[in-house]
């Protein structure tokens, strides 16, 4: 009877220290994580006077960061064509306005002008030439030697005139001063007409 109080105290503690040894193995993970968890907030927190080793690196990475963006910025600001100068807005009457600047290059203003199909050619023409007028005198379209304008009318182009800008002179009447300078490329019979019957080209 006593042996067997004794293999029952034995085995009890036996399990007694299993039991504690396996809480001690696993208590130092738990600390570890902790600390590691709470190191950079200790780090920091610790002396803020202090300029420790991990203060100053801190203070580099944000000096790195902010290069690298003001380096993007630049790239992007390099890589992004020029902002054409040129102002189309005097076409009022115009649905859509595309503009190839070729001053660079060849010291060419292309302008196309699309126009509704509900305004009559002839007008429309008309509408166009008189608003060229104040296009032809801004300081960048005055850089070009010549400038292309063609006018469509919905998806057709109904006339096309090119300006030699050394002629180009600003008078009273708007359309004689741009036709003045200008070489009719291409113009529709019936639009023509309409022209040569108001006297405006």
């Amino acid at each position: 009877m006593m042996n067997f109080k004794f293999y029952l105290s034995i085995l009890a503690l036996v399990v007694l220290m299993a039991g504690c040894s396996e809480k001690s193995a696993e208590q130092p993970v738990i600390q570890e994580q902790t600390k590691l968890e709470a190191s950079p907030v200790e780090n920091s927190i610790q002396d803020p006077t202090n300029d420790n080793e991990t203060g100053s690196s801190i203070d580099e990475v944000v000096v790195e960061t902010s290069e690298t963006n003001e380096t993007k910025e630049d790239a992007t600001v390099a890589s992004t064509p020029e902002v054409s100068q040129i102002d189309t807005s005097v076409f009022v009457y115009a649905q859509d306005i595309k503009v190839t600047d070729a001053l660079d290059i060849t010291k060419h203003i292309d302008v196309v002008v699309y126009m509704s199909e509900d305004v009559g050619k002839g007008l429309a023409v008309q509408h166009v030439i008189t608003q060229l007028y104040d296009f032809l005198q801004q300081t960048k379209v005055k850089e070009a030697e010549t400038v292309t304008v063609g006018i469509m009318s919905g998806d057709f182009r109904v006339a096309q005139i090119t300006v030699d800008m050394s002629k180009f002179e600003a008078g009273e009447h708007f359309i004689h001063s741009v036709m003045d300078a200008s070489k009719i490329d291409k113009m529709d019979d019936d639009i023509r007409e309409y022209g040569e019957s108001l006297e405006l080209w």
